[in-house]
């Protein structure tokens, strides 16, 4: 190969390679334009999920609240409740045993 020849060689590879660093540019854009989209939909559905568990929680908060409020629970509570110490010194003292 003569010189002439070579350093048309030489700029056709350069320009094959700044030909492939710009088609390498443009998929690294497209890369991170599909990420920040996924990132975007999950970050999304989770704030869904969130105000989910959230309708979940309050709705269990509100039977507890009934619940406790009922006039069974309270009469319940009113006789159990003494005999809490009770039940805690007896697991104590099969707990010695």
């Amino acid at each position: 190969m003569s010189q002439e020849e070579l350093r048309l060689e030489v700029w056709r590879l350069r320009d094959e390679l700044a030909g492939a660093e710009a088609s390498l540019a443009g998929l690294r854009a497209q890369l991170e334009g599909r990420q920040r989209e996924f990132l975007a939909r999950l970050e999304m559905s989770g704030v869904a999920n969130d105000d989910h568990l959230k309708k979940e929680r309050d709705l269990y908060r509100s039977q507890v609240e009934e619940m406790q409020s009922s006039t069974t629970w309270r009469i319940g509570r009113f006789f159990v409740r003494p005999s809490g110490p009770l039940r805690r010194l007896l697991g104590r003292s099969s707990d010695d045993l």
